[in-house]
């Protein structure tokens, strides 16, 4: 099983959050997703999330903590087959408080488009660990694990 610790940004503004459409990265392309990515080695998370959504989003941002989601899928999520491998996500999520600077798609090679979307009113396509993230950021959890229990060449989140 691969393992990958992450962080993501959840930017909400006006009962929106911001969400990137992914192509062309080799992990959940075609699927929407929370603007974010890998920590690198020696990184803290906190580091982390401002590094990755100036990167993407262009915009220096406070954040405050919101969630940590442990998540377990097939790769790339949702288009699982048995010749798929599993992959173990640790995705830290912050929420950012404010920020300065003008959003827009920094990575065109790697976000095909970027969009707010209602909190109430989320696309279907979206990545099953933002989903939760999500969640978590509107009931107010800290913490959640998601998709540990096996039904055989399938994962059901839980």
């Amino acid at each position: 099983m691969q393992a990958m610790i992450w962080v993501a940004g959840l930017i909400v503004s006006e009962g929106r959050v911001l969400l990137l459409h992914r192509s062309n990265t080799g992990f959940g392309d075609g699927f929407w997703s929370l603007p974010g990515g890998k920590i690198d080695s020696g990184e803290k998370p906190s580091e982390a999330i401002k590094r990755e959504i100036f990167e993407e989003i262009g915009i220096d941002a406070t954040y405050r903590f919101s969630c940590v989601v442990h998540y377990t899928d097939f790769v790339p999520c949702s288009q699982a087959d048995e010749d798929k491998p599993i992959i173990d996500l640790m995705g830290f999520f912050f929420c950012a408080q404010k920020w300065v600077g003008s959003i827009e798609n920094k990575e065109p090679h790697k976000h095909s488009d970027l969009k707010w979307f209602p909190l109430e009113a989320l696309p279907s396509n979206l990545l099953p660990i933002g989903k939760i993230a999500i969640a978590n950021y509107l009931n107010d959890l800290p913490y959640s694990e998601a998709g540990f229990v096996r039904n055989s060449a399938s994962l059901t989140v839980v």
